[in-house]
Order: C-alpha cells, then structure tokens, then sequence
C-alpha cells in the first residue's frame, strides 16, 4: 500500500465506526431477579397469591423428591430416636426400695435395672415391622415444609429491591428463622412419633399437633434445634463437598442429641424419685448407642441416595 492511502482509509473507518451510534460507558451489571418484580402486579392480592403459589411448588417438589428417601432412611432414624429417648426412660426407672446388707453389715441400695438396649430386631418383635416406619409422614411433611417453605421464601424476598451480597444473606437467614418457627411443632410430632411414646403413636399429624397445642408444648426445644438446622445449612444446600458434609454432621450429633432429648422430656411420667437426665459432655454423646445409628443416616442420606436427589433434601 501506498503511504497515501492510509488517511484516506483511516477516515472512512472512523466514519463507520461514528454511524454506528457505540454506547460510550458499558451497561450496568444486571441485577439478580429470579421473578417478577413487585411492580409488574396490579394489586397486592396478586403479589401474595403469586407468593404462595411458589411456596407451594417448593413444598410440593421436596414432598415428591424426600418422599422415596425417606422409606429407605427412615428405619434408622426410628432407631436413632428410639436410643435417645432411651436415656430418658432409663432415668424415670425407680429405685428399689429393698435395701442389702453387705459383708460389713451397712445398708447399701441397689442399683437401677437396666432397661434392655435399642435393637432393630427387639423393635420389630415387640412392636412389628411397622414400628420402623413410625412417623414417617410427619418427618416428610416437616422437612417438606421447612426446607420447601425457606427456598420458596428466599426467591420472594429476591422479588424485592436491594439484592446485594449483605441484603441476600439477611434474606437468606430470615427465610430460614421464620420457617424453622413455623414448622417446629411438626418436628415435635414427628420426634415423638418416632420415639414411640405415648398418646403419639397410631395416631394422625393432625391429632398430635392438637395433643402439642393442648398441653402447650409446641415449641419445646427450639432453640436448640434452631441452632442445630443453622449450622447444617452448608450441608443442606450443597456448600460442602460429601466428604467434608459428612464430616460436619458427625461433629453435630451432640448438639443433635440435646435437640431430641429437649423435644422428648417433658413427656415423661415425673417421679419424684428419679434423678435428673444425666447430660452427656460433648465427647461422651459419641459412645451413645444413638451415635451409631445417626452415622449410618447420616452415610444414607448423604451417599447412597438416588441421582435427583441434592444436598439440600437431607434430614438428620
């Protein structure tokens, strides 16, 4: 090319590039909007139909997708329940009050019976293989509700204006709160179910919500199991690898165990001659029968579940 023709060229590219009419900044990021926003309703009727419409279809997938989980798991948490609540059947078993004399002529009271360990096969024989699956549709409506109820929430709470990072998280731990509250008392019904006592077996969700609401424990232990269900949220929704999950809520169990007794204490028969519940340290709740249990659940749950089924359908 000739040196006389580079203007010539120059000119007509930045006449093209000039008609082309380029914006001179870049856009703005687009902002995180999973749904219509607010304004795109008429009437605030519709904005709350069109949130409880998704709430339900949250509820409904977790309701189909936990559903064959929970046939397979469910034995081991019957067990896991039962051995919990064993220690505090252990605890209501009176005295003797026959007292021995021993070599050197002093009164000395014997020890409390022991009541016979939680075994899978002294279960079915006493109570029939259906006892395994006690309270199975109470722990799939709670955790259907609970886990369907916090993302359904989640994705109304991003409808509104202020997605940032801080405004996501608070959303993301609000929708959490409010739906661990609203279904604690199901959690109640479906531990209690499950331990097999009584006034809660062979018996509906809905009577044992009302015997709950009757006797005015609803809400026992929910602070605990508050704390609980916060801290397996990295698990629950996929944040930790399997191994690393796994890992995690073994070192829960304690807390877990707490959770359970504090659910299941007050239905006891209170005997003025029993003990207080011996409270197991941190470390001491690992050579708890129920820990055994809750490994293998934990292992079900995480591991050997089905391909559609994610992190977050987890209930321990």
């Amino acid at each position: 090319r000739m040196s006389g023709d580079i203007p010539e060229e120059r000119a007509k590219l930045l006449a093209a590039v000039a008609n082309v009419n380029l914006p001179s900044q870049p856009p703005p990021p687009p902002q995180i909007q999973d749904g219509p926003s607010p304004a795109e309703f008429e009437t605030p009727l519709e904005l709350v139909l069109a949130s409880a419409l998704e709430i339900f279809l949250e509820f409904m997938t977790k309701y189909c997708t936990l559903g064959p989980l929970y046939a397979i798991s469910q034995p081991l948490a019957v067990l896991k329940t039962r051995a919990v609540y064993r220690t505090l059947q252990q605890s209501a078993v009176p005295t003797p009050r026959i007292q021995e004399v021993d070599e050197e002529g002093n009164l000395v009271t014997p020890p409390r019976p022991q009541l016979p360990p939680v075994t899978w096969r002294r279960l079915r024989s006493e109570e029939g293989s259906s006892a395994l699956w006690m309270g199975w549709h109470s722990r799939l409506l709670h955790m259907s509700a609970w886990q369907g109820g916090a993302v359904g929430l989640f994705d109304v709470a991003v409808y509104f204006p202020g997605n940032s990072t801080p405004a996501l998280l608070m959303k993301s731990i609000g929708s959490i709160f409010s739906t661990i509250c609203v279904t604690h008392p199901l959690d109640v019904v479906q531990t209690r179910m499950m331990a097999g006592t009584a006034g809660y077996t062979k018996t509906g969700v809905y009577q044992g919500l009302m015997r709950l609401l009757k006797d005015d424990q609803a809400y026992d232990g929910i602070g605990r199991t508050m704390l609980f269900h916060v801290l397996s949220v990295p698990v629950r929704f996929g944040y930790l690898g399997w191994f690393t999950g796994v890992g995690w809520m073994l070192a829960l169990y304690p807390l877990e165990r707490r959770a359970a007794i504090a659910r299941l204490e007050r239905t006891q028969t209170s005997n003025p001659d029993a003990p207080p519940v011996k409270r197991l340290g941190w470390f001491e709740s690992y050579r708890d029968t129920g820990f055994q249990y809750y490994a293998c659940l934990t292992f079900v749950e995480l591991y050997v579940t089905p391909s559609w089924i994610t992190a977050q359908d987890v209930d321990f």
